[in-house]
């Protein structure tokens, strides 16, 4: 599981920060519009967003293979711009190989109200077919991979996995809207169907 949130991280680093590729403005431009005629207790949202502490859970049957231990992130709230500190663990019980697909789902709170960002330009709640074709080419691997000897593509091997403290950086030039997000990744393989489902509750401050 470990295995799978660790290439849900990087490949949304990468889908993050290639703005060439994916027009995160396309994104926030209809986040607004579906939210806009929202008619929500302002009063009641703050309230719940000053309470709002990160979560995870392994949302996925007990006998999916990838599961996840313990999962910090920090500050709580996260900013954006700032840097986040991650540490993980957790564990694979079988080799995950190519090809691997990722569903992912990102929904925003807006009061009493669940909204699900949509999927433009492969940003949002979008499925990716095979996350591995996704991942930087060996000699691009970032570093904090190698230190904990994760492998920056497919194969994953079975194992236990662990990163501590790992600092990534979160600058962008587009704003990212300040408020709670439920983010919810499902992978499955062909080999193995289904290999594990993170869901992430989150503030962005």
């Amino acid at each position: 599981m470990h295995k799978q949130l660790v290439i849900y991280i990087l490949v949304f680093l990468n889908i993050y920060q290639s703005e060439s590729k994916f027009n995160l403005n396309k994104i926030l431009n209809k986040y607004e519009e579906m939210v806009k005629n929202v008619d929500k207790d302002q009063d009641k949202a703050e309230e719940k967003q000053r309470n709002l502490r990160f979560s995870f859970s392994n949302c996925g049957p007990s006998s999916d293979p990838m599961k996840i231990n313990s999962l910090v992130f920090e500050p709580d709230p996260i900013n954006i711009p700032g840097n986040i500190s991650l540490s993980l663990d957790g564990f694979l019980e079988k080799n995950l190989n190519s090809p691997l697909t990722m569903n992912l789902k990102i929904i925003k709170i807006v009061g009493p109200f669940k909204v699900e960002i949509p999927c433009i330009d492969n940003l949002g709640s979008c499925t990716y077919s095979n996350v591995c074709t996704m991942l930087p080419e060996p000699e691009n691997c970032p570093s904090f991979f190698k230190e904990h000897q994760i492998p920056c593509s497919c194969p994953f091997p079975s194992g236990d996995y662990s990163i501590k403290n790992v600092l990534l950086g979160t600058d962008t030039s587009q704003k990212i809207p300040n408020g709670e997000y439920n983010i919810i990744t499902n992978f499955q393989n062909k080999e193995i169907g289904h290999v594990g489902c993170v869901q992430i509750d989150l503030k962005i401050a």
